[in-house]
């Protein structure tokens, strides 16, 4: 038995490539409006 993982709405997914892509575009956003 797999119990799911509580914390899992935090995460942006399981694919590699897709997860890249995502917190890419997030790092860009945030240091563009200069918050990091």
């Amino acid at each position: 038995m797999v119990l799911p993982s509580l914390r899992s709405f935090e995460t942006f997914g399981e694919d590699p490539y897709l997860v890249g892509k995502l917190v890419s575009a997030y790092v860009e956003g945030m240091q563009s409006r200069r918050v990091i």
